[in-house]
């Protein structure tokens, strides 16, 4: 069997390991051992040599870079922390955790990628169509995101009944449309971090914590929704209760607001016959009601319970007491499900952490003879022998 090479770009082989400090005898112990020496990465640098798909695997695991870096025609300006992304919760400068720099850093790579994947195709990358100021109502501003998405109520209200993870997924594919590249991640603490967004007029992205639960995910993901349409990239963890600028607090309130009203129109709440039955001085509210919209909007039950306070059919109080209620019921669920077995298909992860829009225009760049079968494979991070079933979930999803 014909061994294959990765076409990598040599300059970005020796920038990566130089951008660590490493030395060429350093690099060659981390990536084979005994098996590659000092002239093995010598010659993939100078290019006399290509590694192969799967060496070039461990070098990007050694040097701390998705695979799709080293197929770049240019140098990636190497990561610096976006000033949206710097806090001071207290006395100093907030330091982001060495998994979320990296996180960060393959996003950003990321995006550079689909956009050459664009220039390949000769097609220019969608512009992201809607705009924000923080002076927008809310519930207006709400449904023109519903509207831009092309989501009505009855269709969401439908996902629901369907696979566990449609109303995520189809939220999803409708922010893809629009051009929003959506991620996923996995390897950040949802104490760091439960999404990011990186704001730009095309290609635009939003990243997402996989350890959140699936309505978490629906709404910080619409949360960072909002931070596009501001044109502001930020670091989000949705709490409103964290020291914060007064300038971030305002925008991370508004954000959390806007997301409540296009996922829970308060037209649509009040109108819900579990709401409209009960006088509007009622201030406490039972577990069932609060379950059975938090399940029929495919939203939070902490959601459910803000909008309530937000709209004046709850207290302060009652809002706190739950809000703390389910913080350790998720904090339980937490431990009792951590260091259990799962297993994804490549297939399944592929789809799940890059989202159906960047595979797609990878896929569609092999299909027009744009990149080869093995630079798809490289991109995706995945064997050429995955691509059929890749596909195959694309059309399933």
């Amino acid at each position: 069997m014909a061994t294959i090479r990765a076409n990598a770009n040599p300059e970005l082989l020796a920038w990566a390991r130089k951008s660590l400090g490493m030395s060429v005898a350093e690099a060659a112990q981390k990536i084979g051992g005994r098996d590659y020496n000092q002239e093995h990465i010598e010659e993939w640098e100078n290019g006399t040599a290509q590694p192969t798909v799967k060496q070039l695997r461990k070098i990007a695991k050694v040097y701390k870079r998705p695979l799709a870096t080293f197929f770049l025609s240019e140098f990636p300006t190497d990561f610096t922390i976006p000033r949206d992304f710097r806090r001071l919760p207290g006395d100093g400068l907030y330091e982001l955790s060495s998994t979320l720099r990296t996180q960060l850093k393959r996003t950003e790579e990321r995006r550079e990628l689909a956009l050459e994947l664009y220039e390949e195709l000769g097609e220019q990358a969608p512009e992201f169509p809607l705009q924000a100021t923080l002076d927008d109502d809310p519930e207006e501003l709400g449904g023109r995101i519903r509207e831009a998405l092309g989501v009505t109520l009855v269709e969401q209200v439908g996902w629901r009944d369907r696979q566990r993870y449609k109303p995520l997924n189809q939220w999803r594919s409708r922010m893809e449309e629009l051009g929003v590249l959506v991620f996923q991640f996995a390897d950040v603490e949802t104490s760091e971090a439960l999404g990011f967004s990186v704001a730009a007029e095309t290609a635009p992205v939003i990243a997402i914590n996989r350890k959140l639960r699936l309505n978490g995910r629906i709404f910080t993901m619409m949360h960072e929704f909002v931070h596009l349409a501001l044109r502001q990239s930020g670091l989000c963890d949705i709490d409103e209760n964290l020291a914060r600028r007064p300038e971030e607090q305002r925008v991370e309130i508004f954000c959390n607001k806007v997301a409540a009203a296009t996922l829970v129109p308060a037209a649509n709440l009040l109108a819900e016959p579990v709401v409209a039955a009960r006088p509007a001085e009622a201030q406490t509210w039972d577990d069932d009601a609060i379950e059975l919209l938090a399940d029929k909007y495919s939203v939070s039950r902490e959601v459910i319970v803000r909008k309530l306070l937000t709209l004046n059919r709850t207290t302060e109080d009652f809002y706190r007491g739950k809000r703390q209620e389910y913080k350790r019921q998720l904090e339980d669920a937490i431990r009792q499900a951590r260091g259990k077995p799962g297993f994804e298909s490549p297939a399944v992860k592929v789809v799940s952490i890059d989202g159906q829009g960047f595979v797609k225009l990878v896929l569609e760049c092999y299909h027009h003879g744009n990149i080869t079968l093995s630079d798809a494979s490289s991109y995706l991070g995945v064997r050429i022998k995955h691509l059929p079933t890749i596909e195959q979930r694309l059309l399933a999803v």
